[in-house]
């Protein structure tokens, strides 16, 4: 039986699914130095701050945002929550950016499950999602964390909480703080260069 990893770590690699096509091109040694200094200069120029103005998310809904995030992936010893690094801003950001396609079809899941999530929160006794107390918050999110063994009525809100769920792990991976967890160096010499590990290529190469 496979050993148990962390929710930092099955986190980790939901961010790196995402972006396996870029590492398998940088393993492959594809432009490695050109590839990270665009995404470099793209991330800088692109990604939100911390505190950053909301294009799409309500304030109530932000504040929901910012719960799960904190929820899905809570500050240990290797770094802060995803709810302090920026990961709202970022999924508020996805919600609008044209480059990454016509926004309505994720504006309507993500907007839907968290009125979802409100809806089921009143069902048990709180005004919404983000007022009900920790025991109550954890096991709605149970029911939708597992889709192989979730009701079909809660089919809504499982789609948003896997939507959601890759939003938060990219957003805190391409942060300051989540690229550090990851042991990132980007665009840095280094004295030898023997290539990717074994490991590492077959991971991506499966990821794609």
């Amino acid at each position: 039986m496979p050993a148990p990893i962390s929710r930092r770590d099955a986190l980790r690699r939901l961010a790196v699914v995402a972006a396996a096509p870029a590492l398998l091109s940088a393993c492959r040694g594809e432009d490695v130095a050109g590839s990270a200094m665009r995404h470099a200069e793209r991330s800088a120029a692109m990604l939100p701050a911390v505190g950053a103005e909301r294009t799409f998310f309500t304030a109530h809904e932000a504040e929901t945002v910012r719960t799960l995030a904190g929820i899905l992936l809570p500050a240990d010893d290797r770094g802060p929550s995803a709810a302090d690094t920026g990961t709202v801003e970022f999924v508020d950001w996805v919600m609008t950016d044209e480059l990454l396609g016509d926004p309505t079809n994720r504006q309507t899941l993500m907007r839907g499950g968290l009125a979802w999530l409100d809806a089921q929160a009143r069902e048990l006794g709180a005004d919404s999602f983000v007022a009900a107390t920790a025991d109550p918050q954890r096991a709605l999110l149970d029911r939708i964390a597992y889709p192989d063994s979730a009701a079909p009525q809660d089919a809504a809100g499982v789609a948003f909480f896997s939507l959601l769920r890759n939003y938060v792990a990219t957003g805190y991976f391409s942060s300051p703080q989540g690229v550090e967890d990851l042991g990132y160096l980007g665009n840095v010499a280094q004295s030898t260069w023997t290539g990717c590990p074994d490991d590492a290529n077959a991971y991506a190469a499966r990821a794609v």
